[in-house]
């Protein structure tokens, strides 16, 4: 096996510490405009590395958890309004007897 071969194999894998837009979108299947949502939305943490915009590994793991737990909740139905409403010009006002 020549050298350059062995030192990698040797090398241990190296976890990032902070994704690309693009690299964070492609975790959880959607775009980096999703991505820029999300922390525009300060549902996930971004740094900027000088002019480069990083999302933290740590807050997609978080944001997985609380859509998971979201999902096990029931989702919240809005009720009709039961109050009574002003006739409006034109409405068909039905009789009472």
């Amino acid at each position: 096996m020549p050298q350059s071969n062995r030192n990698l194999a040797s090398r241990p894998t190296l976890t990032p510490i902070l994704l690309r837009l693009e690299d964070a979108g492609a975790l959880l299947g959607v775009g980096s405009g999703f991505i820029r949502n999300l922390i525009n939305a300060n549902e996930i943490e971004a740094v900027h590395l000088g002019a480069a915009l990083r999302v933290v590994p740590e807050s997609l793991l978080a944001y997985r958890e609380r859509l998971r737990a979201a999902e096990g909740r029931p989702q919240r139905i809005p009720q009709r309004s039961t109050r009574q409403t002003t006739p409006m010009r034109g409405d068909v006002i039905p009789l009472r007897s």
